[in-house]
């Protein structure tokens, strides 16, 4: 159900988590191989920031409707019960 949904949040925000780590890092290698187009890159880089802050709030919204739901607190669950 809806809880099955809301636990597949955490794993789907680590992977934002990652993208933006990774657009990081390839943003800083394009700077210093162009400084010409540095501007850009720190826009790209915000961008991912924004998203992966996105993914932040869906999790914790996500968090939130299950104890609503059901009185349960999944802030801590995810590893055991998608291992299950």
């Amino acid at each position: 159900g809806n809880n099955d949904l809301a636990l597949t949040m955490k794993p789907r925000d680590r992977e934002l988590d990652q993208l933006n780590a990774e657009v990081g890092d390839k943003m800083a290698d394009r700077i210093m191989a162009d400084a010409s187009q540095v501007k850009s890159y720190i826009h790209i880089i915000l961008i991912a920031r924004a998203l992966e802050r996105l993914g932040d709030h869906a999790t914790n919204i996500a968090e939130d409707a299950v104890w609503a739901n059901e009185a349960e607190d999944i802030r801590h669950t995810y590893e055991r019960k998608t291992e299950e």
